[in-house]
């Protein structure tokens, strides 16, 4: 299912939808893809909330942010550490994450859970190394 995602997500933010970048401090986790492009999360504290984007890595460079497309995902809330954001992706049935993460304040490097949720189906469980980004 990740595979035809991440397909997905290419194809919408290849459209030209470009997230701009964020001015707190940030963390981003990343892989390399496996079977298909690799993923990436940018996450950051926004006011009473978080914000984040979405990556698909460049298969030439997969674990470089600036070579790969973005999209800002849509902050829903959180509940018991577990961060909820929509991705808009053009498909029928929009795609949910849920990132579980530690309390703040975050140290220079977390990890955290990204389970995709569809609908009623909760996708595997993937965890990622979280490492803030120094301006």
């Amino acid at each position: 299912m990740r595979g035809i995602f991440a397909i997905v997500v290419a194809a919408a933010v290849l459209c030209g939808c470009q997230a701009p970048e964020p001015s707190a401090s940030r963390w981003r986790a990343s892989d390399e893809g496996g079977d298909g492009p690799g993923i990436g999360y940018e996450l950051w504290a926004a006011g009473q909330g978080y914000a984040g984007n979405f990556y698909v890595m460049s298969a030439d460079h997969p674990m470089d942010f600036s070579a790969a497309s973005s999209v800002r995902m849509v902050y829903l809330g959180h509940t018991q550490g577990a961060l909820r954001f929509r991705i808009p992706l053009k498909r029928e049935e929009p795609s949910t994450m849920l990132i579980t993460v530690p309390p703040e304040p975050w140290p220079d490097s977390f990890q955290a859970v990204a389970t995709e949720v569809l609908g009623d189906t909760k996708g595997e469980p993937e965890t990622f190394e979280f490492t803030r980004v120094r301006p």
